[in-house]
């Protein structure tokens, strides 16, 4: 379900080098076609309007705390030798840590057992990247990691008291919340086209899984059942998740935030309703643990042949989407007891009340999904052993692409894609 990076390269490039010259020029992201009331349909929408200035000041502040890191790495020799205690960095005990190590922050080293030496090469590498001196020029495709950077070392290192390290990651944030949106297109349609590239198949299974699902109801209904007698059926709930990297993310939530931008789909609705897009726009950030759930609902109150009988409903987290210097008013919150931040509840995708059926999310996605044809063939059943049972469930699926058939019995069928940096 990963693979679709290399089929957007193209487009991906040509958005970030737009950026990089919206950013440079010192633009302020605005297109005459955009409209003031939409402010996400702009190309560049979200970067700060003085990011040209900012640029110059996240290199300089990357360069202090490199500075500090490398003189603690010049004395971290002397510090654990006079700390018996400690052993030399070993990197896969530390790959293989998943406790805090309270004795090594007490004693002034990195967290997670990652040594200073190792601490000033992530810094350094970031102090070198981002800011070429000898061409004066910036790149732009950096910003993310020195963001990344900063916040995990004010989640995990915060006890090194690095100065300077808490205003750049405010710079870097004003940054990449522009920079991370745009990285994946410069405006609506190019979103749609790059995030229709790289979620192809994903949505495709997707599409495959809600209607496996429907048919599956339709192989249990009885004719004979009354409506009343139907509402006495034991509850289905089928629960899918897939977990995918952040790009995968980005371009799923584009797929179904602009698809009706498509000339096919021309004067339909956004999947996602007005005041969840300006909140989208608002909230760039999808951070560790952000997902999207897809839950389809059966209503064994309407006629089987009616399309509301299947309504489909969407939900978003932004994962750990918190600053970290909002999580330290008290000694008792998370990040410093275990260095954690919380996991931002779900937010609905629609209007309360609306009705999204599943044949309207089929039309709406249909074009940007990868058919069961392409889908690669199954592997032979006799190699699977005990996955055999669902060895060829892709070939078989693929019978249900037509989306001709008609709805399903059964109390409540819910289908969850829950789709996780």
């Amino acid at each position: 379900m990963l693979d679709g990076l290399e089929d957007a390269s193209i487009e991906m490039d040509e958005a970030k080098t737009r950026l990089h010259e919206i950013i440079i020029s010192n633009a302020k992201a605005n297109n005459t076609n955009g409209s003031v009331e939409f402010p996400w349909m702009v190309d560049g929408a979200g970067l700060p309007p003085d990011a040209s200035e900012l640029l110059p000041k996240m290199a300089k502040l990357t360069k202090q705390v490199t500075a500090q890191v490398k003189l603690l790495a010049e004395g971290e020799e002397e510090k654990l030798a006079l700390t018996s205690s400690f052993s030399r960095y070993d990197q896969a005990k530390a790959l293989g840590k998943t406790t805090i190590d309270v004795a090594r922050i007490a004693a002034g080293l990195p967290c997670g057992s990652e040594s200073f030496l190792l601490m000033f090469a992530r810094w350094k590498k970031l102090e070198r990247d981002l800011y070429n001196e000898r061409k004066d020029r910036f790149d732009i495709t950096q910003i993310p990691d020195v963001y990344d950077s900063c916040k995990y070392d004010l989640v995990h290192n915060a006890h090194l008291n690095l100065k300077g390290l808490e205003e750049l990651y405010k710079v870097a944030q004003l940054l990449a919340d522009g920079v991370i949106p745009n990285e994946y297109g410069i405006n609506p349609k190019q979103k749609l086209k790059i995030g229709s590239k790289i979620a192809r198949r994903l949505m495709g299974k997707v599409l495959i899984d809600l209607r496996n699902t429907r048919e599956e109801a339709i192989c249990v209904a009885d004719p004979k059942f009354t409506e009343d007698e139907a509402l006495f059926l034991p509850t289905k709930e089928v629960e899918h998740q897939q977990k995918i990297q952040e790009s995968h993310i980005h371009s799923l939530m584009n797929v179904l935030r602009y698809c009706n931008l498509d000339e096919s789909l021309h004067g339909e609705d956004s999947l996602v309703c007005q005041s969840t897009l300006d909140r989208l726009h608002r909230t760039r950030e999808l951070d560790y643990m952000s997902n999207i759930v897809l839950r389809m609902f059966e209503n064994t109150e309407v006629p089987l042949e009616d399309e509301k009988r299947f309504r489909i409903e969407m939900t978003f987290s932004r994962g750990a989407d918190l600053s970290p210097l909002e999580d330290k008013t008290s000694e008792t919150s998370p990040l410093l007891q275990e260095h954690t931040l919380p996991i931002m509840g779900p937010e609905r995708l629609q209007e309360v009340g609306s009705c999204l059926t599943l044949d309207k999310f089929e039309k709406m996605v249909r074009p940007f999904a990868m058919p069961p044809e392409d889908f690669p063939p199954a592997a032979p059943t006799q190699a699977l052993g005990y996955f055999s049972k669902g060895a060829g469930v892709l070939e078989r699926l693929a019978s249900f692409w037509p989306f001709h058939k008609g709805a399903a019995n059964g109390k409540i069928a819910e289908k969850a894609v829950n789709c996780q940096k």
